[in-house]
């Protein structure tokens, strides 16, 4: 479950931030070492975390709507 919601951020942000999808072009078209590789998907998580906060921050109001309807989903879900 956990990993199809990481893959569903991962396709989100290749769509918006162009950055993010050359860092994983880049990762999918090497084929070296897995030293090489885990090096790789380093760069591909700090680039992934840079574009996430960015895209926070330029729609705070979005971010926090989105929060705080997801606790009351929740809250309406578990009662």
């Amino acid at each position: 479950m956990s990993g199809a919601v990481v893959l569903a951020v991962l396709v989100i942000l290749m769509s918006i931030d162009l950055r993010v999808r050359e860092q994983v072009r880049t990762v999918l078209g090497t084929t070296s070492t897995v030293e090489a590789a885990g090096g790789r998907i380093g760069e591909v998580g700090a680039v992934l975390f840079e574009a996430a906060r960015t895209q926070s921050i330029d729609h705070g109001p979005m971010m926090i709507f989105v929060a705080a309807a997801t606790v009351l989903v929740l809250f309406m879900v578990r009662s």
